[in-house]
């Protein structure tokens, strides 16, 4: 997440101005993103607000992960091979990240 730093001396006003331009920022390099491992953005809501992404039915990979080291009938759902495919798939989105980065 971006997050605007500012001196203590600016005015309210300027720094609320910062903040907003940083998550119309981040906002619009997430809607940007397109690959089919990353989970798509769906939207902004203003009141209140938050991000609107597609669905996850399984939650995040963190939340599988995590779920995977706590519970040995979920972690026998994923087998050394899909826990292998999962690494990939992360390290495909990293490069492309990375290359959309290095385009710019």
């Amino acid at each position: 997440m971006l997050q605007a730093v500012t001196p203590h001396h600016m005015p309210a006003s300027v720094a609320s101005l910062v903040n907003q331009c940083c998550q119309t920022l981040q906002v619009s390099i997430m809607a940007a993103i397109r690959h089919p491992n990353v989970v798509m953005f769906m939207g902004l809501c203003l009141a209140p607000v938050c991000i609107v992404i597609e669905f996850c039915p399984r939650g995040s990979l963190s939340d599988v992960i995590q779920r995977a080291a706590s519970d040995g009938v979920f972690a026998q759902q994923l087998p050394w091979p899909k826990r292998l495919s999962m690494a990939l798939d992360a390290a495909k989105v990293r490069s492309h990240l990375a290359h959309l980065a290095s385009s710019q």
